[in-house]
């Protein structure tokens, strides 16, 4: 019998490939756009170097041209809300309206292929200021060409990296509502769907985190302090972009350390002014 052993794994594949076919959007009895229903079957993560989308397409134009195959929704990953929110110069930004033309570019190539475009909205806060993947990804300091990057406290991510600036209340203010002006952006530029990104360790994980987050005003000290900067967020950007518009939030589910976020989870999901549609949880501390 053993000679028969390949029938199930190709059974089975040949079932996942028919399930692919049956998600493409076109044939889908439900429309996920219009009724928020997300089937995430697989995300692709572009980088780009300033507004030029170009490198999307020459190195990953072949893989989502298959996207009716694959995926009901792409996801454009790491899409900074501001400059000194890129974690490299290498980023993709949205913090100008001359950046929405190149990522319509994107979002139309994706819907054209048969997937539901998306973006993942980002500030890498302390972690900002590196060089890019592709030329090693080590940190940048002011000194050498980079930049100070800012956190909810002084407390640098790792050895090597710049002590960032604290922020102050009103720089607070501006970057949320940077996000929500982000998000109008991302509809002007054809996205159907925003993520705030709020997990491995980067700007909004670090307001959530009393590891990173040691701050004594209306933004640090108890969980429901440490989660204003996101719900405040989330409470511009729906102003923004309106309640039709899904809104997705990554999170890390845990710190993976003692002194943690323990409660912050009912926190953040109980409250009021929480109106998000899906909340996806993945592993990541703040100090990683």
């Amino acid at each position: 019998l053993d000679r028969f052993d390949w029938v199930l794994p190709v059974f089975g594949a040949f079932l996942l490939f028919t399930a692919f076919k049956m998600l493409r959007p076109g044939e889908m009895a439900v429309d996920p756009a219009q009724h928020r229903v997300l089937r995430l079957v697989r995300r692709i993560i572009p980088m780009t170097e300033g507004y030029d989308a170009q490198r999307l397409f020459t190195r990953r134009g072949g893989v989502l041209a298959a996207t009716p195959l694959f995926a009901v929704l792409v996801m454009v990953e790491a899409t900074a809300v501001e400059q000194r929110g890129q974690i490299s110069a290498g980023d993709l930004g949205l913090w100008t309206d001359e950046q929405i033309a190149p990522l319509r570019r994107i979002a139309d190539f994706i819907r054209e292929n048969g997937a539901v475009p998306a973006i993942q909205l980002a500030h890498a806060g302390r972690k900002a200021s590196t060089a890019a993947p592709w030329n090693g990804g080590a940190p940048v300091l002011p000194e050498a060409g980079g930049w100070t990057p800012v956190a909810p406290s002084p407390i640098p991510f790792a050895a090597g990296y710049a002590t960032p600036s604290q922020l102050a209340v009103e720089e607070i203010h501006r970057i949320t509502r940077a996000f929500a002006d982000a998000a109008r952006r991302s509809l002007e530029a054809g996205f159907d769907v925003v993520e705030i990104h709020a997990a491995h360790g980067y700007l909004v994980h670090q307001f959530l985190s009393p590891i990173t987050n040691q701050r004594t005003d209306e933004y640090g000290g108890s969980a429901e302090n440490r989660a204003k900067f996101l719900v405040d967020m989330v409470h511009q950007m729906r102003e923004a972009i309106g309640e039709q518009v899904p809104i997705l939030i990554r999170f890390s589910a845990t710190d993976y350390h003692p002194a943690g976020f323990t409660a912050l989870i009912e926190v953040v999901l109980n409250n009021t002014d929480f109106n998000v549609d899906i909340s996806l949880w993945a592993a990541g501390k703040a100090n990683l």
